[in-house]
């Protein structure tokens, strides 16, 4: 009989029979009934660490759990799952799996003590707990976890969240320890919404609790079935916290009916799509590591547990190209480095450094890898074949660096010079080019098309420069539509704020005084926030004190007003400072492409009056970087 049951009871089992008995069977009676008590609690013991004796698949490794059927797949412990996922990763560099996994053992054996010992609460007052013993059951796991083990979401990863600002996925995703539940299993016991509420499910499982993870666009959370109903927990919080499915459906991001069929969002999620959802959060630190190649491995492997959605293909594709531009860039950058440290012989300096600086300048215009290996290899044997004629040995080279000057040749003894930087550009003015590998190796303007549908139609007849050297940076057409688009979205954020500002001035006017009269304001330094105790106060501020001084406004009301003044002003800051970080990055890349023409033109036939075709000249090299930003 369960432990619940007899606490349900008015007297143990035992009690109507012992007036019927002599002392001695008494006695023997009393101690085995203890004895069953004691095997009845080792049992249960037993039961809450072995969600490992009922699974009967271990695999110790993340290539075992990939390797894994279906069939043994749903046999798998979530916290082993979610351990395994974690493998590799920044801040998991020590991970011990087993160990973990003792570690939450021993913190089920405690929920599952604390939960029975103050069950007799729940009996008493099931009102307090809804009157519903699922709700009792993840209120004492909850409180448990939060003040017993200290399991709380992490400081760094809530701030930003609660300035209403928005981490980019590389600092989200940056330690493992934020999104695998090894981070809450030890050291400071911080997570996030991908580690906290897979914490909760593992204890909830251990104790045999019929509780699932589910999720929502961006959110993990449990659910608890209970008969017909079910209790929605999260867990990214501090408390207990229960909503609704309604408030799913809103929040984080609003889901229509069509999103939550296709992506599954608001039910118990199987086996399969929690590994999926690991495998997401796994791709996405390796992206934050740079691991490109990994990213692209593990987004390919989710791909083969989640729903094949076309948001998912897309992603897919889009961390396998990563990948491919991210070796592209390498061994550009290889390329460059053999161009410029290549020894160049001093007896006839002025035609190898020139044909030197051909490449580079061909480098800086254009990604095709094939011509410049070509060309630096074309180089490399020219030079070779230079001293071998001079009867120089190639292998012992005497180098200078190239802001030294040149060492006088003796005898039949080639000198050669290592370039560690750039040749100068001068050289190319005064020398002159090799034609032949200029035709050979610059390719022609190319024409790039751009459908109007797409483009804010404010770019349409021009394109602000600073733009247009954004553009001139970027991969392919998908890229230039969208860095527009969101440019386009950003200066109109820009100018709101300016026209927000100017409103702000003309309502708080400061009014006017009585002649040779000058309005005081009340304001008090603890009024302010602490960085501008003791800094000139806002001129805005100061009018709109004065405006609440002249109508006797009450000091709650000005207090309010400072308030929501500052706290304006970091919000426009905050936009402003996101704007700029977000610009800056692309900013910093080089131009990598040749010279390229962007035609503007209808996507669909337009009547042939209407069928203008716009035309903006770009000269644009193109970084073999990308970016790609989604969130799982």
């Amino acid at each position: 009989m369960g432990i619940s049951k007899l606490l349900k009871m008015n007297c143990y089992p035992s009690d109507c029979l012992l007036n019927q008995l002599p002392m001695p069977t008494i006695f023997i009676v009393w101690i085995a009934f203890l004895a069953s008590i004691a095997l009845a609690d080792t049992n249960t013991v037993r039961s809450n660490e072995l969600v490992s004796t009922n699974l009967s698949v271990s695999p110790t490794n993340l290539m075992q759990l990939l390797a894994l059927s279906p069939e043994q797949l749903e046999k798998c412990d979530i916290a082993r799952m979610n351990l395994l996922c974690a493998e590799g990763l920044r801040g998991s560099e020590n991970l011990d799996v087993q160990q973990n996994l003792d570690m939450l053992d021993g913190w089920t054996r405690h929920v599952g003590n604390e939960t029975t010992r103050n069950y007799h609460r729940f009996l008493e007052h099931p009102e307090e707990y809804k009157n519903s013993e699922a709700y009792y059951r993840m209120a004492m796991l909850a409180m448990v976890l939060q003040e017993d083990f200290r399991a709380h979401y992490d400081p760094e990863r809530a701030m930003p969240q609660v300035l209403g600002q928005h981490e980019t996925n590389d600092i989200f995703f940056a330690d493992s320890k934020d999104v695998f539940i090894h981070g809450l299993l030890g050291g400071q016991r911080h997570g996030t919404c991908s580690s906290l509420p897979v914490l909760y499910v593992a204890v909830a499982q251990r104790l045999d609790y019929p509780v699932d993870l589910a999720s929502a666009e961006e959110h993990l959370y449990l659910r608890y079935e209970e008969g017909t109903n079910h209790l929605n927990v999260d867990a990214a919080g501090e408390g207990f916290i229960t909503h609704p499915d309604a408030e799913y459906r809103k929040w984080p991001h609003p889901l229509t009916d069509e999103e939550i069929k296709t992506y599954g969002y608001l039910k118990p999620m199987s086996q399969r799509e929690i590994l999926g959802a690991f495998l997401t959060i796994r791709a996405a630190t390796l992206t934050s590591m740079k691991r490109f190649d990994e990213a692209a491995a593990s987004w390919e492997a989710a791909s083969h547990y989640l729903t094949r959605t076309p948001v998912l293909n897309r992603i897919v594709t889009m961390a396998k190209e990563r990948a491919g531009d991210v070796h592209k860039a390498e061994r550009w950058d290889e390329l460059w480095d053999a161009v410029v440290m290549q020894p160049i012989p001093e007896d006839a300096l002025d035609y190898f450094q020139n044909r030197q600086a051909q490449i580079l300048l061909f480098m800086n215009r254009s990604t095709n890898l094939a011509a410049i290996e070509t060309a630096a290899a074309n180089l490399k044997n020219a030079v070779n074949e230079y001293a071998k004629a001079r009867g120089a040995d190639t292998d012992m080279i005497q180098t200078h660096n190239s802001d030294e000057y040149p060492k006088q040749m003796t005898g039949r003894k080639v000198s050669f010079r290592v370039s560690f930087v750039p040749p100068p550009v001068r050289l190319l003015q005064t020398s002159e080019p090799d034609e032949s590998l200029v035709d050979a190796l610059l390719p022609q303007t190319q024409r790039i098309v751009l459908p109007a549908e797409r483009v804010p139609p404010e770019y349409w007849r021009s394109t602000p420069p600073e733009l247009m050297a954004r553009l001139r940076k970027l991969n392919n057409e998908r890229e230039m539509i969208e860095e527009m688009n969101i440019y386009a979205a950003e200066e109109t954020r820009f100018r709101n704020l300016k026209t927000q500002n100017a409103t702000s001035q003309g309502q708080f006017s400061p009014p006017p005084s009585p002649f040779g009269q000058k309005l005081e304001v009340n304001l008090r330094p603890q009024d302010l926030p602490l960085p501008w105790r003791g800094r000139p106060v806002p001129q805005e501020l100061q009018d709109t004190l004065a405006n609440l001084n002249q109508q006797n406004a009450p000091q709650s009301r000005i207090k309010e007003t400072i308030d929501g003044f500052f706290i304006e002003q970091d919000q426009q800051r905050f936009s402003v400072e996101a704007i700029q970080s977000r610009r800056r990055v692309l900013d910093q890349q080089p131009v990598m492409r040749p010279p390229f023409q962007v035609e503007i033109v209808p996507e669909t036939p337009a009547p042939a009056v209407l069928n203008l075709r716009l035309t903006v000249q770009l000269q644009s090299p193109i970084n073999p970087t990308t970016s790609a930003k989604e969130k799982p």
